[in-house]
């Protein structure tokens, strides 16, 4: 099965899972990006009011299509219980491109059950599997046998 994985990182947890998801698929990678900035204190706000609005926001292009993949795997931080914006956005472009999805997110709390319920409703698809992984188990290197679960799942 061909895969993909796809994620936005705002700080970088959520990217070290991700690229543990792919090296352990031995997949590609596509990070998703805008062109506002959203770090320090007035990005984090700026992410908070895109979220209130429930806005979607410009992604820079993709440089791989979603389409000649069997499995695209979405990841995204926990947002006020809602996946990024930056997520909602690519799921709602690329919807009619998924043939199969599996969610992942890192979260400081709680909000991952909301976080894929909202994200088969933003593309209409059941994912195959989900994975939640809390922040603290990224800062402290140990989510690595969630990943490989995940992983076998898949």
């Amino acid at each position: 099965m061909k895969a993909l994985v796809v994620y936005y990182s705002r700080t970088g947890t959520t990217k070290k899972v991700g690229d543990a998801i792919a090296k352990a698929l031995k997949c590609p990678v596509e990070e998703l990006s805008d062109p506002k900035n959203r770090r320090g204190p007035i990005g984090y706000a700026r992410c908070g009011k895109d979220i209130v609005l429930r806005r979607t926001v410009d992604l820079k292009p993709l440089k791989k299509d979603p389409s000649k993949y069997d499995l695209v795997i979405i990841g995204t931080p926990v947002w006020i219980h809602q996946p990024s914006s930056l997520t909602r956005t690519f799921l709602q472009q690329n919807s009619k491109k998924f043939k199969k999805v599996a969610f992942f997110c890192t979260y400081m709390g709680v909000g991952e059950r909301y976080v894929f319920n909202d994200m088969a409703a933003i593309c209409g698809k059941k994912p195959v599997a989900v994975l939640g992984v809390k922040s603290i188990d990224v800062y402290r290197g140990s989510y690595e046998h969630k990943v490989k679960a995940f992983a076998e799942e898949l």
